[in-house]
């Protein structure tokens, strides 16, 4: 693309295992769309959250870990 020449396509196999992965993990908690987050309670949240929701989720879930 330097000198108007288009860089050469690789026509090999790619590893798609990871994406696959993620895919799986994506809809077993039904996240369609991101931003999304899963917390440890099973709560699950699309969209974007203001720092101070999260730190206080974080700590709902601290709160309720023994020890």
């Amino acid at each position: 693309m330097l000198e108007g020449t288009a860089p050469a396509r690789s026509m090999g196999a790619c590893d798609v295992t990871a994406l696959t992965r993620n895919v799986a993990l994506g809809r077993k908690h039904k996240v369609n769309g991101t931003p999304a987050l899963v917390f440890e309670d099973g709560k699950r949240v699309s969209g974007a959250l203001p720092v101070e929701q999260v730190e206080k989720q974080f700590a709902a879930a601290s709160a309720r870990k023994p020890g």
